[in-house]
């Protein structure tokens, strides 16, 4: 019985590895499987090179394919990228001849060493290899390519000091976060037709090819130094939109807010309209507020001019209000309705008052409105020979007093 067994073992052993490697076609298959399998390969190494003194080359790539969207409350920049990275994994080499000449095949990248290179400002990842369905080219000599399309969150910290016309700069920061620069160095390249990549946002322009810059830096932390790549973008606000969302309507506010000034105060308009003018700018105040991060760093100039035309408007209805009360105030000396025959006895109340003191009553008589008005017994004639032919009989009246001109209010 365990003769059987063991040579029913012995055939397992013989269709699983001789029969495969004998009848098989596809060479890719079994040239992953004996770099998987009969290799002992091992993704979970420091870094996929024989000699541990020597760093290990990573040539990055990246293009800017679009701008999302920028969000000024949480200052959090939405982008599209391309990236390509490139290294050379010593532990899959092979000899193309052993293969029927298979100098690349397919893999995935969950299957192979990874370089250390992390997102340093994100927003929402920082694992940019995150996608471990992606496959990645390998080739006999060991270089391994691997390319993706991805959408990034970083945080740009944004200047709000000329909102909404302003230009900001945003960068990608990628850096490595376990091996310092003496086991990965990255290294920077860009495509000659980067630029022409670029797809145009309706908020944000970039206007010129370098407003795109990358660089690489050294990362200090921890007493140690990590390499890294940056990528810099300088976009341009489009101020079509907030011109007429913003700058449109306050022109046109402060308009209005000059022209309660001009209207006559018995239409009754005046405070109503410099009412209306307030509540306008608080409004727009308001709304202007909501799309700015709520920070206290930086004020936007275009906030403080609106600010300072609020208080102007405020102080506008606080002069209108004055105006009115005073036209439709009434005379503190004519407190009771003094017909022509009276006015001696107001006239004797004027006399210790100061020079152009003036006072309306209507009289009793004739249902008039008439102006009181002090100018001393020197300026008598003067104020005589001014006076109406309708008024000089009511200034005879008074003339023995020589304090008073009566006119028509």
């Amino acid at each position: 019985m365990k003769r059987i067994e063991k040579k029913f073992m012995h055939c397992c052993v013989f269709l699983n590895y001789v029969i495969p490697n004998v009848f098989c076609t596809n060479n890719e298959t079994v040239l992953w499987k004996d770099i998987i399998d009969h290799r002992d390969y091992n993704k979970y190494i420091r870094r996929p090179t024989l000699n541990n003194s020597k760093p290990i080359e990573v040539v990055f790539e990246i293009v800017l394919n679009s701008i999302n969207s920028l969000d000024m409350k949480d200052q959090i920049l939405t982008t599209s990228v391309g990236i390509r990275m490139s290294w050379r994994d010593e532990f899959l080499l092979w000899n193309s001849s052993l293969y029927g000449e298979t100098k690349k095949i397919l893999a995935p990248l969950s299957e192979i060493w990874n370089p250390d290179i992390r997102l340093i400002n994100y927003a929402d990842k920082s694992n940019i290899f995150e996608d471990k369905d992606t496959l990645v080219n390998i080739y006999s000599t060991g270089l391994v390519e691997w390319h993706n399309f991805i959408e990034l969150k970083t945080y740009c910290f944004v200047d709000t000091t000329q909102y909404p016309f302003e230009t900001e700069i945003c960068k990608l920061h990628f850096s490595a976060v376990h091996l310092d620069d003496k086991e990965q160095l990255i290294k920077i390249q860009l495509q000659d037709d980067y630029f022409n990549r670029f797809q145009s946002n309706g908020e944000w322009h970039i206007s010129k090819p370098n407003k795109i810059r990358t660089y690489t830096e050294i990362r200090n932390s921890n007493s140690k130094r990590f390499a890294g790549v940056v990528l810099e973008i300088e976009m341009e606000r489009r101020q079509t939109y907030y011109v007429w969302k913003f700058l449109i309507p306050t022109v046109a506010i402060t308009c209005i807010n000059m022209v309660t000034f001009l209207l006559p105060v018995k239409s009754g308009a005046k405070v109503t309209l410099s009412t209306f003018v307030v509540l306008s700018f608080t409004v727009m105040i308001q709304l202007f507020n909501q799309s700015l991060p709520s920070s206290s760093d930086k004020i936007s100039q275009f906030g403080r001019l609106l600010w300072c035309l609020l208080g102007m408007s405020g102080l506008s209805l606080i002069l209108n209000v004055v105006i009115t009360a005073i036209f439709y105030r009434k005379c503190t000396i004519c407190k009771i309705n003094y017909s022509v025959c009276n006015c001696a006895k107001l006239t004797k109340q004027l006399q210790d008052k100061p020079r152009n003191t003036t006072c309306c009553c209507k009289s009793k008589e004739d249902k008039q409105t008439i102006e009181l008005k002090y100018i001393g017994p020197q300026e008598k004639e003067t104020a005589q020979q001014g006076s109406s032919t309708e008024n000089k009989s009511m200034f005879s009246l008074n003339a023995q007093f020589r304090v008073a001109k009566i006119t028509i209010c």
